[in-house]
């Protein structure tokens, strides 16, 4: 009988369980077109090719494994192409300085800073990561914090200042310059920004779901009650602020 896989996201605690059963894992036998992972496979490609494609059964798993850390796992969609010897952030690398960059692959630095800091934000905000939309918040929110880091890092590589040519010697060709604000600082004010926004997102979400909580042991006819409470309550306090502004004057106050 066949099972159904289990993909676990190293980068957070959310754990996927996969719809269609495994197949084999080899590597020379085709996979059977009629399996329902494999046809789900084939439907990507387009119908043209889908009667000549020869997959095997390890490149199917391949691929399903592929799409389930791409839609779950935050490692796997955020970090980097490591570009080795020619990356920006290399000086400041420690694989690169121990011979050990991934070239090609997703980089390490940051594949390790996200999946220290995604769970703490996963609990610090208390969001649901079964709920997609709270989940892609998280995603979102983690996304913008690797933004401002690579910003830091540019800054501390180049500098708050840069160059740019201001005027040229039109006889001799000498290019004059002017100290101007680094970019990577316009960078690092965007990524705050959309950082200290999305923080007041994920916060606000918490506070509703604790309302709701709040209400969720209630019943219809309790939660009608309490409406009706309210209403009257404020109801109550806008006549209580008319008669305060046009309270009726006694008579011996009178002139």
């Amino acid at each position: 009988m066949p099972v159904c896989t289990t993909v676990r996201s190293m980068s957070d605690d959310k754990t996927t369980t996969a719809i269609a059963p495994t197949l084999g894992n080899s590597v020379t036998v085709l996979a059977d077109v009629k399996h329902p992972t494999v046809a789900g496979v084939l439907s990507a490609f387009p119908p043209e090719m889908r009667d000549k494609l020869k997959l095997t059964e390890r490149q199917v798993q391949m691929i399903v494994e592929s799409t389930t850390n791409s839609a779950d796992s935050l490692s796997s969609t955020i970090p980097l192409l490591c570009k080795a010897d020619m990356c920006e952030y290399k000086d400041l690398c420690l694989f690169h300085k121990l011979g050990k960059a991934p070239k090609g692959d997703r980089c390490p630095d940051e594949i390790l800073f996200i999946e220290k800091v995604t769970p703490g934000l996963i609990v610090s905000t208390n969001l649901d990561t079964e709920n997609y939309i709270e989940w892609d918040m998280i995603r979102e929110f983690v996304d913008a914090m690797v933004q401002e880091r690579r910003a830091e890092r540019l800054v501390a590589l180049h500098g708050e200042l840069g160059e740019k040519i201001s005027t040229i010697d039109v006889k001799t060709g000498q290019p004059y310059y002017e100290a101007v604000v680094h970019p990577a600082n316009t960078l690092l004010e965007a990524a705050t920004k959309r950082k200290a926004r999305l923080r007041k997102d994920l916060l606000l979400t918490r506070e509703m779901r604790e309302k709701y909580k709040k209400d969720g042991g209630l019943d219809d006819a309790q939660r009608l009650s309490e409406l009706r409470k309210r209403r009257q309550a404020a109801k109550d306090a806008a006549a209580n602020a008319e008669t305060a502004e046009f309270e009726v004057i006694p008579p011996e106050h009178r002139e």
